[in-house]
């Protein structure tokens, strides 16, 4: 954004005008002109605050950017890795179940009179 700092905008000052004129010790000439000296630098803090404000915002974008990728490529294998466990879950149980259908049907061989005992 493009603010001229010369000629002053005096249309900021419209309202200031109201009531009597302030009391100072300074000749009018050098109030004036340092006046405009502090009117110059606020210009520029605003410029400068402005400009660092635009500078925090688009760090803050790339750093959700950087966020939302790191999320997108970490559900890649975590999903890869969720799926290998299902698969391992199912196998486990279709071994189970088999390994006990084979059991009832007396193909496995006796079946064992004491309980089972996991090593």
């Amino acid at each position: 954004m493009r603010e001229p700092l010369l000629p002053l905008d005096l249309t900021r000052f419209r309202n200031a005008n109201r009531g009597d004129p302030p009391l100072t010790k300074l000749p009018p000439v050098r109030l004036v002109a340092r006046l405009v000296d502090e009117y110059v630098f606020a210009l520029l803090v605003q410029a400068a605050l402005e400009s660092f404000a635009a500078e925090n915002a688009a760090r803050l974008a790339v750093m959700m950017a950087a966020h939302r990728n790191i999320e997108c490529t970490l559900e890649d294998p975590t999903g890869e890795i969720s799926r290998l466990r299902q698969e391992q879950i199912t196998t486990e149980l279709i071994e189970l179940a088999s390994g006990t259908e084979a059991l009832h049907d007396g193909t496995a061989g006796a079946v064992r009179s004491q309980p089972w005992r996991f090593p």
